[in-house]
């Protein structure tokens, strides 16, 4: 009874170990082939798009004037840049920060939640009250977007079965601790890897 409850639990947990390892080796083969010649082709300033750029924010008081200088070195034409804030129900003096940055800013918006929802919500309400925008684009506020970041993430979008894109991240603290290292590496991983395999594969 013993060996056959054994085997009923170890053959699934080795066929969905052996299911992922056969992924991973796909997807590492998938991404050491050439990349389409046209992916990087970077399209003029008036050729590029609209952007809608989403930021939710939850008690961000602390990182938000990190943040916002990163965003003021975007290249992106300001005419086709429009910046959202959610905030979404701060119990910080976040508020006011908001309002002290993007008051001066005609581009830059600050939309206020009362209640706390979750990322999803934040979104979805902001999404109902500013329809502009071909692109959307979504930052959380502990990144720092490179100034020519949203010209290469637009770029893709010239292919019509070009429907989502995601950026590059990486890890700002990689050497402080075992645990952000690890961060750093699982990132590296899913970027060159699980992500250019999928792109190739499409």
């Amino acid at each position: 009874m013993i060996k056959t409850l054994r085997d009923f639990i170890a053959w699934p947990i080795a066929a969905l170990l052996l299911f992922f390892t056969a992924r991973r080796w796909l997807f590492l083969l998938a991404a050491l082939q050439p990349r389409r010649a046209n992916v990087d082709a970077l399209p003029t300033s008036a050729a590029l798009p609209s952007v809608l750029l989403l930021v939710p924010v939850r008690n961000e008081a602390e990182t938000l004037p990190v943040f916002f200088p990163a965003l003021d070195r975007l290249d992106y034409p300001s005419d086709k840049l429009t910046v959202v804030f959610i905030n979404d129900g701060s119990t910080d003096a976040g508020e006011a920060v908001l309002q002290h940055w993007t008051a001066p800013r005609d581009q830059w918006h600050t939309l206020s939640l009362a209640h706390n929802r979750g990322k999803a919500n934040a979104l979805n309400v902001a999404l109902a009250r500013f329809i502009q925008g071909d692109i959307i684009a979504i930052y959380d506020a502990d990144e720092q977007p490179a100034p020519d970041v949203l010209t290469h993430l637009v770029a893709p979008f010239a292919e019509a079965r070009v429907g989502a894109v995601s950026g590059q991240r990486a890890v700002g603290n990689s050497l402080a601790s075992p645990a952000a290292s690890y961060t750093a590496f699982e990132n590296l991983v899913h970027q060159f890897i699980t992500m250019g395999a999928k792109d190739r594969l499409h």
